[in-house]
């Protein structure tokens, strides 16, 4: 009975916080449009809370960077790996309301909480490269009154986004530095 308790009112408390039920809303709107996109390739897609990078372009404060590599397609694991990089998906909560602003295979980002500037490194096509192992950096910029990220530059960097700590992610060789600040993944070979 007590654990009964426990839980409603875990709930209740869950649902009073519009903070958490929009970030919920966030997750949800990307989980089911991954489910309708990949369901017939995956059978079974498995989207953990821990998919979901939070980075705050838009200033709100509820915007998520979906990370396919933490992601599981029964059918085909490696569904977003390839020469490109992995896969990864910006939400953002636009009046209330989910909305994805960016889809892009990667090698890597970072995102400086409160800044509206997302750094990316991208490979081939991605970005304009000839070379299959040729990165770029593309820096995207929030636009308040477009409502969209636009490309601020593109350049060759000197070298790829730091990594300074790993969480590996089993054969995909995903690495991952992780802090309050900034965020950055990269494909380890």
């Amino acid at each position: 009975m007590f654990r009964v308790l426990c839980c409603c009112v875990a709930f209740l408390l869950a649902a009073c916080n519009p903070a958490a039920v929009l970030d919920n809303n966030v997750k949800n709107a990307a989980r089911s449009a991954a489910q309708l996109r990949f369901a017939k390739a995956c059978g079974t897609l498995t989207i953990p809370d821990t998919a979901f990078l939070p980075v705050d372009i838009t200033g709100g404060g509820h915007d998520y960077v979906l990370s396919f590599a933490r992601t599981a397609c029964a059918n085909k694991p490696d569904l977003w790996w390839g020469r490109e990089g992995s896969l990864f998906q910006l939400w953002i909560a636009e009046n209330n309301s989910p909305r994805l602003v960016l889809e892009q295979y990667m090698d890597g980002f970072r995102q400086d909480r409160k800044s509206t500037l997302l750094v990316t490194d991208q490979r081939r096509s991605s970005c304009g490269a000839t070379a299959a192992d040729e990165i770029c950096r593309v820096v995207y910029r929030w636009n308040p009154a477009a409502r969209s990220l636009l490309i601020q530059e593109q350049h060759a960097p000197t070298e790829p986004l730091p990594v300074p700590g790993n969480i590996a992610r089993g054969k995909t060789g995903l690495s991952a530095s992780l802090s309050s600040q900034s965020h950055a993944f990269t494909k380890t070979r």
